[in-house]
């Protein structure tokens, strides 16, 4: 939670610096030079983090990772928790731009497949959909049809 809270100091007082909203690269950029410090103190325990960063660039959205080794780029997707590098790789070989929202969220939904199995059911993954509306949250009957749409396949 410290890093979460530090985290949004930091965007406060960037955004008041700057006199302007802050943008997501800027924002992890900066959000890395602060944590990079950590590591070069021997006296000092390091939090143990991972950001991924997400913001609107122009007309559409752009997505950051950055982790306690400091260094900080741009993805095209991304993934968090156990099997997570098979996720992220799964979502970087299917990724293309322009896809249909359908295809988007089966995309992603097949990402969490590899690490939670196979035969998962809807009451065992959670679906939020980022959109230039908002975000919108699917329910169970909507995740059932993508799963099933995907063991077609």
């Amino acid at each position: 939670m410290k890093v979460i809270k530090n985290a949004t100091e930091l965007a406060s007082t960037k955004e008041y610096n700057l006199g302007c909203p802050l943008s997501a690269d800027i924002f992890v950029r900066n959000l890395a030079d602060k944590y990079q410090a950590y590591i070069q103190r021997s006296y000092v325990r390091c939090p143990a983090f991972a950001a991924h960063v997400f913001g609107p660039v122009n007309d559409s959205f752009r997505l950051y990772y950055t982790d306690l080794s400091a260094i900080d780029y741009e993805m095209f997707a991304c993934a968090s928790g156990e099997d997570e590098s098979k996720m992220t790789t799964f979502l970087e070989k299917h990724y293309k731009r322009g896809l249909p929202e359908a295809d988007l969220i089966r995309i992603g939904i097949s990402a969490l497949l590899q690490s939670v199995g196979r035969e998962a059911e809807h009451t065992e993954i959670s679906v939020t959909v980022l959109g230039k509306n908002g975000t919108r949250v699917l329910d169970g009957p909507e995740i059932d049809k993508h799963l099933q749409d995907i063991a077609e396949n």
